[in-house]
């Protein structure tokens, strides 16, 4: 986080609860967990946070500039 960047990030654990409580507290606009972020552009939203970026491209998101919202792709959990 103490980088000025915050366009993707990737959390790796066994401990999928706490993977999941490290990526509430990162600043960046997609996080990974355990793989690569397999992300749909066209239903997700994609940007990044502070100098990544011009804010958020695709989905509903486009239109809530203000706010911060994070993408999260969990590896072996798809429903």
């Amino acid at each position: 986080n103490s980088a000025p960047f915050g366009l993707n990030a990737s959390v790796f654990s066994e401990d999928t609860r706490m993977a999941l409580r490290v990526t509430r507290r990162l600043a960046a606009g997609s996080i990974a967990v355990n793989g690569p972020g397999l992300f749909r552009v066209d239903a997700a939203p994609f940007g990044g946070l502070k100098d990544s970026g011009l804010g958020r491209d695709g989905s509903i998101v486009t239109m809530e500039e203000l706010t911060h919202p994070k993408t999260i792709s969990l590896r072996g959990y798809w429903r």
